[in-house]
């Protein structure tokens, strides 16, 4: 009998954590191949531009030091929270820079869901070459979201590197909150 209470206790207390730990009704985490997508761009005039192979994107001064890009992703098929990771690759394979990130995804026109902005370095990791030798090199964006529920998308796009000099830039977020 004591067994048996004790596992009832464990039940309970398991069910109790699994679904404390999901924010998300069932129908939010159903399976929906077909409809899961991820695209990175940038923001004009508050609008999603999808990045194509060979366009060009800038690598900015960032508000806080360092060299970065900053692009926006659009996705569906996905629950708006999750980790964003993101990586800039030189063609011949130099890693640029990598950073991941939990984020929440807000949404965006046409049903879709937006970020703003995932901050990824250039120039950081060990074995990127020096900045001021980047630029007009061609370089592999890839991006990967896990969702909340474990859906996972992911994207590559070949860009021309752009090095723009000047003042630091603020995310589009951090523009937005500015008085």
């Amino acid at each position: 009998m004591r067994e048996r209470a004790r596992q009832g206790v464990v039940v309970a207390i398991a069910t109790t954590i699994s679904l404390a730990g999901c924010a998300h009704s069932a129908g939010e985490c159903d399976d929906t191949p077909g409809s899961r997508t991820l695209d990175v761009g940038r923001l004009t005039e508050g609008a999603f531009v999808p990045f194509h192979d060979g366009e060009v994107i800038s690598v900015v001064n960032g508000f806080q030091g360092g060299m970065w890009v900053m692009p926006a992703v659009e996705m569906t098929g996905v629950v708006p929270g999750g980790h964003m990771a993101g990586s800039m690759a030189l063609w011949e394979g130099a890693l640029l820079g990598e950073d991941g990130h939990d984020v929440r995804l807000e949404a965006g026109a046409g049903g879709a869901l937006l970020l703003r902005y995932i901050p990824i370095p250039v120039g950081s990791a060990p074995t990127s070459p020096p900045v001021a030798e980047l630029d007009g090199r061609i370089a592999i964006l890839t991006t990967s979201f896990v969702d909340d529920c474990g859906t996972v998308v992911e994207y590559h796009r070949t860009l021309q590197l752009k090095i723009e000099g000047g003042p630091p830039v603020m995310p589009p977020s951090v523009q937005q909150a500015q008085p």
